[in-house]
């Protein structure tokens, strides 16, 4: 199985290449323009928010706070952790999993702890998902909002399920050391931000170009399929051809972008857990588990449903021929046994 997935990976990279050199012009503009989404969305949302998590860490202050992130411990964490989890869900991905690396290397965490809080703390942003897919792609910044705590609910879900219930570990006690906050290190921080938010954008042209390319393809044989792949390869692509979609469906798909995140953002994760060879698997499973329960709340008969029916492409009766709340079920079922073999092997 193994030697047939690098092959198809191999054969793959190849035709691309050739696509690549043909459609050059395609190519260049296509990086252009993702060029032009990191400088003016992700480099100001990310790179401030990359400083402050590494000068936070390096200081020694989430440690302080405890009675305040206590909570987390329904994870097997201790509530130092809180911090990254917040981090993660005000400052949107991946600057959750950089604080739970840096985390790492400082000691306050053991390789699985650190496994199981990327997996809880690797979440979009509220700025992003209620500015642009709620306002921008959906006319309805109360969908937007609704979204946006409906991924972190059903992040801290998936967690749970994942990492206490179906793969549970071992509680580690927390170091009896006192704290001490020191001076935070601006250099390395800012140095250390610069590289990592270089790296997140390389991912971001990366999978920008591949969209481009093989989503309107897909589209041209099944919209609903380019919508799921888009998806898959990044979020925000995937909730923008969920908005076209629209109706119930469309809610649906845009609810398991975000959740999931998609293989960009997983990238981007890699990019900062691969030296300290952290493995993503728990936190793999839980995307998975995470959009399929974003994806269905997000066709809750909520007041704002019919505020996008107005925008809509596709209407609400779609609903006919396909039930959300069932798919997700056999879904989540489906995951759950995926997740086992893959975790176990």
């Amino acid at each position: 199985m193994k030697k047939l997935l690098k092959i198809f990976a191999v054969t793959a990279l190849i035709i691309f290449a050739v696509i690549l050199t043909a459609f050059s012009e395609k190519a260049s503009a296509l990086c252009i323009d993702a060029l032009r989404v990191c400088a003016l969305s992700v480099v100001p949302a990310l790179f401030p928010y990359m400083i402050i998590s590494r000068m936070l860490v390096s200081s020694g202050a989430f440690a302080v706070p405890k009675r305040l992130f206590w909570p987390v411990r329904i994870l097997g964490l201790p509530p130092s952790c809180g911090a990254a989890v917040l981090m993660g869900a005000l400052c949107g991905f991946p600057v959750g999993a950089a604080t739970a690396v840096e985390m790492y290397k400082k000691g306050e965490l053991s390789k699985t702890q650190t496994e199981v809080l990327i997996s809880a703390c690797n979440n979009t942003g509220p700025s992003f998902v209620i500015s642009v897919i709620g306002v921008s792609f959906f006319k309805s910044a109360a969908f937007g909002r609704w979204l946006y705590f409906s991924q972190l609910a059903a992040s801290l879900v998936s967690a749970v399920i994942v990492n206490r219930l179906l793969f549970p570990f071992k509680r580690e006690n927390e170091p009896k050391a006192s704290v001490k906050i020191v001076v935070p290190d601006v250099f390395s921080a800012v140095q250390g931000s610069v590289l990592s938010t270089l790296t997140v954008c390389g991912f971001i042209v990366f999978f920008y170009v591949i969209s481009g390319f093989t989503v309107p393809l897909i589209k041209s044989f099944s919209p609903l399929l380019s919508g799921v792949f888009a998806a898959i390869l990044e979020f925000s692509g995937g909730a923008g051809a969920a908005a076209l979609e629209g109706g119930v469906r469309g809610r649906f798909l845009c609810g398991l972008a975000v959740g999931f995140s998609g293989l960009s953002v997983f990238c981007q994760t890699a990019s900062f857990t691969q030296k300290e060879e952290i493995s993503l698997k728990r936190c793999f499973c839980t995307k998975i588990i995470q959009g399929i329960i974003t994806g269905s709340l997000c066709t809750a008969p909520l007041p704002f449903a019919k505020e996008i029916a107005a925008f809509s492409v596709t209407e609400n009766a779609d609903i006919i021929g396909f039930s959300p709340v069932i798919a997700a079920i056999i879904s989540c079922f489906l995951c759950i046994f995926a997740a086992k073999a893959f975790i176990d092997e």
